[in-house]
């Protein structure tokens, strides 16, 4: 998922109570390729209103263009 669309997201995990156990970041190439940047983060509870706020913590850390990111999700 590209990383300018993870606001959508958090709303949607947060209204379908959906635990977000971590991810990795890629970055899409000029070829459309995608490389791992090998950053990635976890989440060890069972809160989802508190996982999505660590990912959000995390993510917007993050300042560089043509990143995406993959979440491990659960519920």
């Amino acid at each position: 998922m590209p990383i300018e669309l993870i606001q959508d997201f958090f709303v949607l995990c947060n209204d379908e109570k959906i635990l977000i156990l971590g991810g990795d970041i890629y970055e899409k190439l000029q070829d459309g390729q995608f490389v791992a940047t090998y950053d990635n983060w976890y989440y060890e509870g069972y809160n989802f209103s508190e996982s999505i706020e660590m990912a959000n913590i995390y993510l917007n850390k993050l300042n560089e263009e043509n990143l995406y990111v993959s979440f491990i999700l659960n519920n």
